[in-house]
Protein backbone atom coordinates (compact mmCIF):
# COMPACT_ATOMS: atom_id res chain seq x y z
CA UNK A 1 0.00 0.00 0.00
CA UNK A 2 1.40 3.43 -0.77
CA UNK A 3 1.29 6.23 1.51
CA UNK A 4 -0.77 8.10 -0.47
CA UNK A 5 -3.64 5.35 -0.01
CA UNK A 6 -2.09 4.66 3.96
CA UNK A 7 -3.45 8.33 3.86
CA UNK A 8 -7.08 8.00 2.84
CA UNK A 9 -7.49 4.74 5.01
CA UNK A 10 -6.85 7.00 7.67
CA UNK A 11 -8.82 9.77 6.83
CA UNK A 12 -11.89 7.39 6.46
CA UNK A 13 -10.64 5.41 10.09
CA UNK A 14 -10.43 9.07 11.55
CA UNK A 15 -13.69 10.45 10.86
CA UNK A 16 -15.21 7.49 12.74
CA UNK A 17 -13.36 8.11 16.24
CA UNK A 18 -15.30 11.55 17.22
CA UNK A 19 -12.19 13.79 16.56
CA UNK A 20 -13.61 16.77 17.24
CA UNK A 21 -14.42 15.59 20.76
CA UNK A 22 -10.95 13.86 21.06
CA UNK A 23 -9.16 17.51 19.77
CA UNK A 24 -12.09 19.50 22.35
CA UNK A 25 -11.24 17.50 25.32
CA UNK A 26 -7.55 18.03 25.53
CA UNK A 27 -7.33 21.91 24.25
CA UNK A 28 -9.72 22.30 27.34
CA UNK A 29 -7.45 20.52 29.71
CA UNK A 30 -4.31 22.44 28.45
CA UNK A 31 -5.96 25.36 30.24
CA UNK A 32 -5.15 24.00 33.36
CA UNK A 33 -2.01 22.13 32.19
CA UNK A 34 0.15 24.25 30.15
CA UNK A 35 1.24 26.64 33.15
CA UNK A 36 2.32 23.71 35.24
CA UNK A 37 4.62 22.18 32.38
CA UNK A 38 6.03 25.69 32.04
CA UNK A 39 7.21 25.44 35.64
CA UNK A 40 8.43 22.16 35.82
CA UNK A 41 10.34 22.64 32.60
CA UNK A 42 11.41 25.93 33.99
CA UNK A 43 12.56 24.35 37.30
CA UNK A 44 14.13 21.35 35.86
CA UNK A 45 16.24 22.88 33.10
CA UNK A 46 17.34 25.36 35.37
CA UNK A 47 18.95 23.42 37.16
CA UNK A 48 21.31 23.09 34.68
CA UNK A 49 21.28 26.58 32.97
CA UNK A 50 19.67 30.29 33.70
CA UNK A 51 16.27 30.14 34.65
CA UNK A 52 14.89 33.58 33.43
CA UNK A 53 16.75 32.30 30.22
CA UNK A 54 14.82 29.29 30.27
CA UNK A 55 11.35 31.18 31.24
CA UNK A 56 12.07 33.88 28.97
CA UNK A 57 12.57 32.04 25.91
CA UNK A 58 9.62 30.22 26.20
CA UNK A 59 7.24 33.15 26.11
CA UNK A 60 9.43 33.87 23.33
CA UNK A 61 7.77 30.76 21.47
CA UNK A 62 4.64 31.21 22.62
CA UNK A 63 4.84 34.48 21.47
CA UNK A 64 5.21 33.69 18.06
CA UNK A 65 2.88 31.41 18.07
CA UNK A 66 -0.02 32.75 19.99
CA UNK A 67 1.02 36.92 19.93
CA UNK A 68 2.17 39.35 22.38
CA UNK A 69 -1.20 39.62 24.35
CA UNK A 70 -1.66 35.86 24.57
CA UNK A 71 1.96 35.21 25.83
CA UNK A 72 1.68 38.18 28.67
CA UNK A 73 -1.11 36.49 30.21
CA UNK A 74 -0.19 32.96 30.15
CA UNK A 75 3.03 34.43 31.55
CA UNK A 76 0.91 36.23 34.45
CA UNK A 77 -0.60 32.93 35.36
CA UNK A 78 2.97 31.36 35.33
CA UNK A 79 4.30 33.66 37.35
CA UNK A 80 1.07 33.16 40.14
CA UNK A 81 1.59 29.62 39.64
CA UNK A 82 5.22 29.60 40.65
CA UNK A 83 5.28 32.41 43.58
CA UNK A 84 2.71 28.86 45.17
CA UNK A 85 5.59 26.68 43.86
CA UNK A 86 8.18 28.66 45.71
CA UNK A 87 6.56 29.38 49.19
CA UNK A 88 8.56 27.94 51.41
CA UNK A 89 6.68 24.61 53.53
CA UNK A 90 5.02 24.27 50.60
CA UNK A 91 7.15 23.91 47.90
CA UNK A 92 6.84 20.32 47.47
CA UNK A 93 3.54 19.46 48.00
CA UNK A 94 2.55 22.32 45.45
CA UNK A 95 5.31 20.64 43.06
CA UNK A 96 3.75 17.21 43.18
CA UNK A 97 -0.03 19.03 42.63
CA UNK A 98 1.62 20.88 39.86
CA UNK A 99 2.80 17.18 38.54
CA UNK A 100 0.00 15.38 38.77
CA UNK A 101 -2.01 18.10 36.75
CA UNK A 102 0.65 18.20 34.31
CA UNK A 103 0.94 14.30 33.88
CA UNK A 104 -3.08 14.15 33.63
CA UNK A 105 -2.64 16.00 30.30
CA UNK A 106 -0.42 12.83 29.26
CA UNK A 107 -3.10 10.58 30.26
CA UNK A 108 -5.39 12.24 28.61
CA UNK A 109 -3.49 12.27 24.76
CA UNK A 110 -2.86 8.67 26.20
CA UNK A 111 -6.45 7.51 26.25
CA UNK A 112 -7.56 9.23 22.97
CA UNK A 113 -4.28 7.53 21.43
CA UNK A 114 -5.51 4.16 22.67
CA UNK A 115 -9.26 4.64 21.48
CA UNK A 116 -7.91 5.56 17.81
CA UNK A 117 -5.55 2.77 17.69
CA UNK A 118 -8.42 0.69 19.07
CA UNK A 119 -6.99 -0.77 22.92
CA UNK A 120 -7.74 -0.17 26.26
CA UNK A 121 -6.18 -1.07 29.79
CA UNK A 122 -7.10 -4.00 31.22
CA UNK A 123 -9.30 -3.70 34.31
CA UNK A 124 -8.11 -4.11 37.98
CA UNK A 125 -4.24 -2.94 37.02
CA UNK A 126 -1.84 -2.59 40.02
CA UNK A 127 -1.41 0.75 41.97
CA UNK A 128 2.06 0.58 40.96
CA UNK A 129 1.28 0.29 37.18
CA UNK A 130 -0.73 3.79 37.67
CA UNK A 131 2.39 4.97 39.29
CA UNK A 132 4.71 3.74 36.80
CA UNK A 133 2.67 5.53 33.91
CA UNK A 134 2.75 8.77 35.64
CA UNK A 135 6.64 8.62 36.26
CA UNK A 136 6.70 7.92 32.36
CA UNK A 137 4.56 10.72 31.27
CA UNK A 138 6.99 13.16 33.68
CA UNK A 139 9.85 11.61 32.16
CA UNK A 140 8.36 12.66 28.76
CA UNK A 141 8.17 15.80 30.18
CA UNK A 142 11.32 16.36 31.04
CA UNK A 143 12.40 15.11 27.81
CA UNK A 144 10.67 17.96 26.15
CA UNK A 145 12.13 20.36 28.24
CA UNK A 146 15.98 18.54 26.79
CA UNK A 147 14.49 18.88 23.24
CA UNK A 148 13.48 22.73 24.04
CA UNK A 149 17.06 23.16 25.41
CA UNK A 150 18.97 21.90 22.19
CA UNK A 151 16.58 23.38 19.71
CA UNK A 152 17.56 26.83 21.77
CA UNK A 153 21.20 25.89 21.48
CA UNK A 154 21.24 24.71 18.32
CA UNK A 155 19.31 28.00 17.31
CA UNK A 156 21.52 30.55 18.86
CA UNK A 157 24.96 28.27 17.11
CA UNK A 158 23.32 28.54 13.65
CA UNK A 159 22.47 32.28 14.59
CA UNK A 160 26.02 33.19 15.52
CA UNK A 161 27.47 31.00 12.98
CA UNK A 162 25.81 32.70 9.92
CA UNK A 163 26.75 36.34 11.56
CA UNK A 164 30.29 34.93 11.92
CA UNK A 165 30.34 33.70 8.01
CA UNK A 166 28.59 36.77 7.06
CA UNK A 167 31.32 39.18 8.69
CA UNK A 168 34.08 37.18 5.70
CA UNK A 169 31.78 36.56 3.16
CA UNK A 170 29.25 39.31 2.19
CA UNK A 171 27.81 36.96 -0.53
CA UNK A 172 26.72 34.54 2.44
CA UNK A 173 23.17 33.86 2.29
CA UNK A 174 21.41 33.52 5.85
CA UNK A 175 18.56 32.06 4.16
CA UNK A 176 20.80 28.47 4.60
CA UNK A 177 21.41 29.17 8.09
CA UNK A 178 17.49 29.32 8.41
CA UNK A 179 17.07 26.27 6.62
CA UNK A 180 19.11 24.27 8.37
CA UNK A 181 17.29 25.24 11.63
CA UNK A 182 14.48 25.00 10.28
CA UNK A 183 15.22 21.42 9.24
CA UNK A 184 16.49 20.80 13.14
CA UNK A 185 13.41 21.79 14.15
CA UNK A 186 11.48 19.08 11.95
CA UNK A 187 13.67 16.70 13.44
CA UNK A 188 13.25 17.99 17.25
CA UNK A 189 9.29 17.88 16.89
CA UNK A 190 9.32 14.36 14.67
CA UNK A 191 11.18 12.96 17.53
CA UNK A 192 9.28 14.21 20.23
CA UNK A 193 6.01 12.75 18.43
CA UNK A 194 7.72 9.13 17.64
CA UNK A 195 8.22 9.02 21.39
CA UNK A 196 4.84 9.85 22.33
CA UNK A 197 3.77 7.07 19.71
CA UNK A 198 6.44 4.51 21.08
CA UNK A 199 6.21 4.95 24.96
CA UNK A 200 2.80 6.79 26.06
CA UNK A 201 0.03 4.77 24.63
CA UNK A 202 -0.67 0.65 26.51
CA UNK A 203 0.34 -0.35 23.09
CA UNK A 204 3.69 -2.25 21.54
CA UNK A 205 4.34 -0.74 18.51
CA UNK A 206 7.70 -0.90 16.37
CA UNK A 207 10.26 1.73 16.13
CA UNK A 208 10.09 2.10 12.18
CA UNK A 209 6.64 3.01 11.75
CA UNK A 210 6.96 5.15 15.34
CA UNK A 211 9.54 6.88 13.35
CA UNK A 212 7.90 7.43 10.25
CA UNK A 213 4.44 8.08 12.03
CA UNK A 214 6.61 11.18 13.88
CA UNK A 215 8.01 12.74 10.89
CA UNK A 216 4.55 12.63 9.26
CA UNK A 217 3.20 14.24 11.86
CA UNK A 218 6.06 16.92 12.39
CA UNK A 219 5.48 18.00 9.35
CA UNK A 220 1.67 18.23 9.20
CA UNK A 221 2.27 20.04 12.69
CA UNK A 222 5.09 22.18 10.95
CA UNK A 223 2.71 23.29 8.09
CA UNK A 224 -0.22 23.83 10.69
CA UNK A 225 1.68 25.71 13.23
CA UNK A 226 2.68 28.07 10.08
CA UNK A 227 -0.64 28.77 8.83
CA UNK A 228 -2.26 28.86 12.29
CA UNK A 229 0.03 31.71 13.84
CA UNK A 230 -0.27 33.85 10.69
CA UNK A 231 -3.95 33.36 10.73
CA UNK A 232 -4.72 33.13 14.39
CA UNK A 233 -2.50 36.14 15.42
CA UNK A 234 -4.11 38.54 12.79
CA UNK A 235 -7.86 37.10 13.15
CA UNK A 236 -8.66 40.05 15.69
CA UNK A 237 -10.31 37.58 18.04
CA UNK A 238 -10.28 39.99 20.80
CA UNK A 239 -12.53 42.60 19.02
CA UNK A 240 -14.91 39.17 18.99
CA UNK A 241 -14.61 37.78 22.55
CA UNK A 242 -12.89 40.95 24.57
CA UNK A 243 -11.27 40.09 27.35
CA UNK A 244 -11.75 35.93 27.14
CA UNK A 245 -9.59 36.48 23.48
CA UNK A 246 -6.50 35.22 25.03
CA UNK A 247 -8.14 32.14 26.09
CA UNK A 248 -10.19 31.50 22.82
CA UNK A 249 -6.91 32.05 20.79
CA UNK A 250 -4.73 29.21 22.86
CA UNK A 251 -8.15 27.07 22.92
CA UNK A 252 -8.13 27.37 19.17
CA UNK A 253 -3.92 26.52 18.70
CA UNK A 254 -4.05 23.62 20.99
CA UNK A 255 -7.35 22.10 19.37
CA UNK A 256 -6.62 22.72 15.76
CA UNK A 257 -2.78 21.13 16.48
CA UNK A 258 -4.75 17.82 18.58
CA UNK A 259 -6.91 17.62 15.30
CA UNK A 260 -3.28 16.99 13.35
CA UNK A 261 -1.75 15.00 16.11
CA UNK A 262 -4.52 12.71 16.37
CA UNK A 263 -4.58 12.63 12.79
CA UNK A 264 -0.91 11.61 12.83
CA UNK A 265 -1.56 8.72 15.46
CA UNK A 266 -4.08 7.13 13.13
CA UNK A 267 -1.78 7.38 10.02
CA UNK A 268 0.74 5.99 12.33
CA UNK A 269 -1.09 2.74 13.12
CA UNK A 270 -2.02 2.03 9.28
CA UNK A 271 1.13 2.62 8.05
CA UNK A 272 2.17 0.09 10.63
CA UNK A 273 -0.54 -2.22 9.31
CA UNK A 274 0.95 -1.89 5.60
CA UNK A 275 4.27 -2.77 6.67
CA UNK A 276 3.14 -6.29 8.15
CA UNK A 277 4.35 -4.21 11.62
CA UNK A 278 0.41 -3.91 13.72
CA UNK A 279 0.21 -2.29 16.58
CA UNK A 280 -0.09 -4.87 19.44
CA UNK A 281 -1.47 -4.55 22.96
CA UNK A 282 0.49 -3.70 25.69
CA UNK A 283 1.40 -5.79 28.74
CA UNK A 284 -1.58 -4.16 30.63
CA UNK A 285 -4.47 -3.40 27.42
CA UNK A 286 -6.51 -5.26 25.43
CA UNK A 287 -7.85 -5.11 21.42
CA UNK A 288 -11.38 -4.10 21.26
CA UNK A 289 -13.28 -4.85 18.51
CA UNK A 290 -16.41 -2.49 17.59
CA UNK A 291 -19.37 -3.84 15.49
CA UNK A 292 -22.76 -2.40 14.45
CA UNK A 293 -25.42 -5.00 15.99
CA UNK A 294 -29.12 -4.50 14.40
CA UNK A 295 -32.18 -5.13 16.63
Amino acid sequence: MSIFQVILVSIKEYKNHNPLALASSTAFFSLFALPPILIIISKVLGSVTSPDLISGELFHQLSSYFGDKTASQIKVVFENFQSIADAPFTSILVFLFLMFVATTLFKLIKDSINQLWGFKPKANQPFLTAIFERLISFVLLIVAGVIFLLSLLSDTFLTFLGSFIAQYNPDFNILLIKSINALFSIFSISLWFSLLFKVLPNASIKIKPALIGGFFTSILFTLGKFILGRVLINSNIDSIFGASGSVVLLLLFVFYSSLIFYFGAVFTSKYAASIQQEVKPGFYAVKVNTSEVKL
